[in-house]
């Protein structure tokens, strides 16, 4: 039996770094064994990458692309994204406390927007030219997420059924946020179209309590230093600098729009369903949908906007 066929058969999570890696790649070169042993010989709990380094954004895509989760800026926040190969998910969701097969958001870059949903289950009164205008609105001012069908090419284990469609939970930092260099060079690697994603928090199945999302580094390596299947962390170039460029925005977990259920048009106008309010004021949510002439319901998940985590020096 060769090294890399007697990996592919533990059945033990989280996997190794080396294992997960030849479960996305199938086998993995001698480089690119070397390459996982100097990730986990680093002291992640001490040191970290730098999204505004190129070399540090080329590390970080080529470990994204052997199926090793990194933890990265995101909008004024942090995510923690990796290889939407099954494995590497339920490997993750060991990782924070979650329920071995709890479906993962999507994190993608804008050429791939429209690849991920099927343009054919629609609510009525959309056109996939207006769900893109849309899309480009709030992200153009930064970190959003929207629920919708799935296209039939999205992995099922990254899907989840609501009404009786097929939906997807697509997250993105924004247009003109530094981490989108790092997922284009790594998807172009990796040879894919998405990523899976989540919120980069230990899960309130292991403390009790609700975790909001981490917008600061040291409280992601403090929680996972000694986590295995082991990470890379690519700090923000400033996180006051990060926090500063979406004034709009607060520090947590995106906001979401769904464009998955069929509601009876609102004054001729197509609907959607603001699913949760999170990071964008849900004012300025409004805004822009009535800028767009879409109508909206806001979702029992909704009346209460998501936590804004605190820290022990604040």
């Amino acid at each position: 039996m060769t090294d890399d066929a007697s990996l592919l058969l533990t059945s033990k999570y989280p996997l190794s770094l080396i294992n997960l890696a030849a479960r996305v790649r199938g086998s993995v070169t001698a480089a690119d064994k070397d390459f996982i042993r100097d990730i986990e010989k680093i002291t992640w709990s001490e040191k970290h990458l730098n999204l505004a380094r190129l070399e540090d954004r080329r590390f970080a895509a080529h470990a994204l692309s052997l199926g090793v989760p990194v933890f990265h800026g995101f909008g004024n926040f942090y995510a923690l994204t990796f290889h939407p190969n099954i494995e590497v998910i339920r490997s993750v969701n060991v990782a924070k406390g979650r329920p071995l097969e709890q479906v993962a958001s999507i994190m993608t870059t804008k050429e791939h927007l429209g690849e991920l949903f099927d343009w054919q289950k629609l609510p009525q009164g959309f056109t996939r030219e207006k769900i893109l205008k849309m899309m480009d609105a709030f992200f153009e001012i930064g970190p959003f997420g929207f629920r919708g069908p799935a296209a039939k090419t999205v992995d099922s284990h990254l899907t989840k059924e609501i009404a009786g469609k097929r939906t997807i939970q697509v997250i993105a930092p924004g247009y003109h946020c530094p981490s989108n260099e790092l997922l284009k060079e790594a998807l172009h690697e990796a040879k894919i179209i998405y990523f899976a994603a989540t919120s980069p928090n230990i899960s309130r199945n292991i403390t009790g309590a609700e975790e909001p999302a981490h917008y600061k580094l040291s409280g992601i390596k403090k929680d996972f230093k000694q986590k295995e299947p082991g990470f890379v962390m690519v700090s923000h170039q400033s996180e006051k600098m990060a926090a500063k460029m979406y004034p709009l925005h607060e520090l947590m977990s995106t906001s979401i729009i769904s464009f998955d259920r069929d509601y009876p048009l609102q004054e001729g106008l197509p609907v959607v369903t603001i699913e949760r309010h999170g990071s964008l004021e849900m004012i300025k949510i409004i805004e822009i949908l009535n800028s767009l002439n879409i109508g909206y319901v806001i979702g029992p998940n909704a009346s209460k906007r998501l936590l804004k985590r605190k820290y022990s020096s604040q």
